[in-house]
């Protein structure tokens, strides 16, 4: 905005919104024009700053989301494995869990790869943490990437050496 000096633009247009005389009225519309004019000879400017501040707070949004559902993942395993202060809460069985994330994918309970039946192991076999991971592996808005299966792992694991910290 500095380029614009955006200081004496305002000062510039500062009027008098009440005084209704054909001179203020012409003083506004010159006002407006070289306001408009500002604008049109910074266009190339203004139209990449926008672009960039656009795609800025889109960055900004997606790490929002994937920190909420981050702490969300991490919350359903607390749950889970009774850690992290939080009250141990019912889960599915192996079978059932296996059953669940299949159907979350859409797939047949014998066609869960190897992989899936290690992750629902790695979350507990809650139900929430299922779903969550269900959708990482196959979202339903094709905005969002697919996280292959060793992704999902690496990022499971991480949060599980965060609930679980070793000690060396």
């Amino acid at each position: 905005l500095e380029y614009l000096n955006i200081s004496s633009t305002v000062s510039y247009i500062d009027i008098n919104l009440h005084d209704n005389t054909a001179t203020a009225q012409l003083n506004l519309e010159r006002k407006v024009e070289w306001l408009i004019n500002c604008i049109l000879g910074n266009f190339e400017y203004l139209s990449e700053r926008v672009a960039k501040d656009t795609e800025v707070n889109a960055k900004q949004i997606f790490a929002d989301q994937m920190e909420k559902e981050r702490r969300a993942l991490k919350t359903m395993m607390c749950k889970a494995f009774g850690a992290g202060g939080e009250s141990k809460v019912e889960t599915f069985s192996a079978g059932e869990a296996e059953q669940f994330l299949a159907t979350e994918l859409g797939l047949e309970s014998t066609a869960l790869p190897k992989e899936a039946s290690e992750l629902a192991a790695l979350v507990g076999y809650e139900k929430y943490a299922l779903m969550i991971i269900g959708a990482m592996a196959c979202p339903v808005s094709r905005k969002k990437k697919a996280w292959t299966w060793s992704e999902l792992k690496q990022y499971v694991q991480s949060i599980t050496d965060e609930i679980f910290p070793t000690t060396t």
